[in-house]
């Protein structure tokens, strides 16, 4: 239902980049999104000691702006995991200043959406199901084929029994899944303030209203 060759990139939009800082692999997901729905185009795999230059060269190498920013005008959305934003033990630098420094004079109307501290992950799951198949049956985000590891994540990752914890058992999952998480859930958040009269107010204005009554 997801995973189709229909997912194409569209140039009137413009570029998601999604981050995940592990270690190995380092895992990134390109994608694309309108008000309504989102979609995965491609991810970058960074394995073994992986470090944020090389997925930013990665990135440039897939997705050179000779087609995709021509005139340097198109926009490119950052978002990702915000402990990217602390400093390492070896280095001044933050992941989101490499991506910065490395990418900006190619990018340069690039944006970062990366929240103060990350959200919980019942709430970034809850935002990924909702636009995989909401309450009504509707659906509203898509992965091209070339995403393997995003869509593996998505058909074997789950809870561990009996917590709202995802089992992370495998080391080769979740890191794919992780990096998405963050661009979908600050771009379609379900969590939201119950008021008076139980009226349940949301950024997501298609949201439906059925994945997240448990929540509350």
């Amino acid at each position: 239902m997801h995973v189709t060759e229909a997912v194409e990139y569209q140039s009137a939009l413009a570029l998601d980049l999604a981050c995940d800082f592990n270690v190995a692999p380092m895992a990134w997901v390109v994608g694309q999104h309108r008000a309504d729905e989102a979609w995965a185009l491609g991810e970058i795999d960074i394995p073994g000691s992986a470090t944020t230059q090389l997925a930013c060269q990665e990135f440039l190498r897939q997705y050179p702006v000779e087609q995709y920013n021509p005139k340097g005008k198109r926009a490119l959305n950052v978002y990702g995991d915000a402990s990217g934003k602390s400093h390492g033990t070896k280095s001044t630098e933050t992941d989101y200043t490499i991506i910065e420094q490395t990418l900006r004079s190619l990018w340069p109307q690039m944006q970062f959406h990366i929240p103060p501290s990350n959200p919980p992950v019942t709430d970034r799951v809850n935002a990924v199901n909702a636009l995989l198949k909401s309450a009504s049956g509707g659906t509203r985000y898509y992965i091209h084929p070339r995403c393997t590891k995003l869509a593996d994540d998505y058909a074997r990752v789950g809870y561990k029994p009996g917590t709202r914890d995802l089992d992370k058992g495998d080391k080769s999952r979740t890191h794919f899944s992780d990096a998405e998480g963050y661009r979908l859930v600050e771009l379609f958040p379900v969590r939201g303030v119950i008021r008076e009269g139980a009226t349940v107010v949301t950024r997501d204005p298609f949201y439906d209203g059925g994945i997240m009554t448990a929540e509350f």
